[in-house]
């Protein structure tokens, strides 16, 4: 998948940019994650049998987001490999970081290192410092 989107920061710059990978929503489905059977989410069908909430972290789990399912499994959230068309650099979140178009910079976690499926709202280490759990812009 490959998106060209503006990355808003909450400070108030803003950058387009250019991040590749897969979507969240095609690699949860693939895998048969994010639902409680091990099936493919099927949010319209069977809703009872997705989760409400995604936690990811970095390996150590020094750094980590929650995010309620609808805007994990938004089409333009992505678990990327490239940003810019240069695969990710250990700065820019190697191997592997999160991008969300429709979320504030802060909730695009770099470096992934765990990824967790909860019907309980996860912490968010920007939120637990004041700043929106939602992050919506």
């Amino acid at each position: 998948m490959d998106l060209v989107t503006e990355l808003k920061c909450v400070e108030g710059w803003s950058e387009v940019m250019h991040f590749g990978g897969v979507s969240f929503r095609d690699f949860v489905t693939r895998f048969g994650l994010a639902t409680k059977s091990g099936q493919a989410p099927d949010a319209e069908r069977n809703p009872q049998d997705l989760y409400r909430y995604v936690y990811l972290a970095t390996p150590e789990e020094d750094y980590y987001v929650g995010l309620d399912m609808e805007s994990a499994m938004h089409p333009q959230t992505v678990l990327c490999d490239t940003m810019n068309w240069q695969p990710l650099t250990g700065q820019h979140g190697a191997p592997l970081r999160l991008y969300l178009a429709v979320k504030y910079g802060y909730k695009s976690l770099k470096r992934i290192g765990l990824i967790r499926f909860q019907d309980e709202r996860p912490a968010d280490y920007w939120a637990e410092r004041s700043y929106d759990w939602y992050a919506g812009h």
